[in-house]
């Protein structure tokens, strides 16, 4: 018994000094700054990636997520830290306030098979040669699901493995495309798995107005069509070479499920 004790003591995740969010108990909240686009990242600072105190694939700090696949190890802090490599861009939001999407027009469906999965670990930043890429080497630590102020695509990915959809959108695309995008994700049902897996976030240099990725697929369209993302979905949701439905620990800049 007191050698299971002296085992059980060291998984247990212990306070660390990192741009996080340090949660105490089951009923602790995360208190991440969703609002105006954030300062920039301080390049003098590295987040580890997994968290010294991390115990791997363990599963999320708040209650309301599930269980861990598996129920491997007790939950850990949630990993909020600044994406400290080039991977992070200067400015997310909107920079031509003059900028109009194109007329809207049918949504174009791109197939572009992954040519890796791997998992990079910080500070290796990565490398990706296509705008909105749906495959790919990302982090080890994928996303909270819900609506971000900034992802970025290193993050989007993991959650794209994991059967996910994530909907991105030009920083200048109009109020009333974004509105169209949070009022289908919030009248998704889900299903036995659990809530809707998706991310939102705004992609600088976005080539068209809106774009919706599955692992290895894409819609990209000027306006949001309902109708279109509802095709996309009955072919790409939960498809992904992963199908895992429990919350990441990465929730830097997240604003709501």
């Amino acid at each position: 018994m007191i050698q299971r004790l002296l085992m059980l003591s060291l998984l247990l995740p212990t306070v660390t000094a990192c741009n996080e969010a340090v949660v105490a108990g089951a009923d602790a909240t995360v208190a991440v700054d969703a609002g105006s686009p954030q300062p920039g990242p301080d390049a003098s600072f590295v987040c580890p990636d997994p968290l010294p105190t991390a115990v791997p694939d363990a599963g999320p700090s708040d209650d309301d997520a599930g269980p861990a696949p598996g129920g491997m190890g007790p939950p850990v802090q949630p990993e909020t830290c600044w994406e400290a490599t080039s991977d992070w861009p200067a400015d997310f939001s909107c920079t031509s306030p003059d900028w109009t999407a194109p007329e809207c027009g049918d949504g174009l469906r791109i197939n572009r098979p992954a040519n890796n999965s791997n998992h990079i670990y910080l500070p290796e930043p990565i490398d990706y040669q296509m705008p909105a890429p749906t495959g790919g080497a990302h982090r080890p630590s994928w996303a909270r699901w819900g609506e971000y102020t900034y992802l970025p695509t290193q993050r989007y990915l993991h959650n794209l493995e994991h059967g996910g959809i994530a909907f991105l959108y030009h920083p200048c695309a109009s109020d009333e495309t974004l509105q169209a995008i949070r009022d289908y994700v919030q009248s998704h049902a889900g299903d036995e798995t659990g809530p809707f897996r998706y991310v939102m976030t705004p992609y600088p240099g976005l080539p068209t107005a809106i774009a919706v990725l599955a692992w290895e697929n894409k819609l990209s369209a000027n306006c949001f069509n309902s109708t279109d993302v509802d095709w996309f979905l009955r072919l790409n949701y939960r498809n992904g070479p992963e199908d895992v439905a429990v919350d990441g620990r990465y929730v830097y800049t997240w604003q709501r499920h």
